[in-house]
């Protein structure tokens, strides 16, 4: 685990992962930066050729059919070939949706150069006229409950407003 402090970005610290506890539900409150996002890549994508490598050496150093431990247990690794396991390429995903041109015809979006190119396509909003807030709750709302309830669905219409001006 890598830590660094925040003033001194070029100065950063490794703690083994054996001594590094995470809370549950810990969580980053800040997005990683394009930085930090790089440097996970980096760290974490190896090339199949070097990972093949790495697992040669773990297997080589180890001498895994000399160990008496797993001797004892009866377990056998074959260290002189990998597994190998059949593959396919799986076509890219679809998006199919109703054309906006009134027929009722289907339009297929399919990935090119990685995204959807939709073509704001999506360009027939809906209009909400009717709404309403639901206030569950396990007793009787008291005055407080109320008013938040109608300040909140008081406010939906003026946030909708301002996004549609946009």
């Amino acid at each position: 685990m890598e830590l660094y402090n925040p003033a001194d970005k070029t100065q950063s610290h490794f703690l083994p992962m054996e001594l590094v506890t995470v809370d549950e539900w810990q969580r980053s409150l800040k997005p990683l930066t394009t930085e930090q996002r790089a440097k996970v890549t980096k760290k974490t994508v190896v090339r199949p050729g070097e990972r093949y490598g790495m697992i040669r050496r773990v297997a080589d150093e180890r001498k895994f059919n000399n160990d008496s431990y797993l001797e004892k247990f009866g377990i056998t690794v074959d260290v002189n070939e990998m597994l190998l396991l059949p593959g396919r390429i799986l076509p890219p995903p679809e998006i199919k949706y109703k054309s906006s041109h009134g027929d009722q015809r289907d339009v297929i979006e399919r990935v090119q150069i990685g995204k959807w190119w939709l073509n704001n396509r999506f360009n027939k909003a809906r209009e909400i006229r009717t709404w309403a807030v639901v206030l569950v709750s396990q007793r009787e709302p008291d005055n407080r409950q109320i008013r938040l309830a109608r300040d909140f669905a008081n406010k939906i219409p003026q946030v909708l407003f301002k996004k549609r001006k946009k």
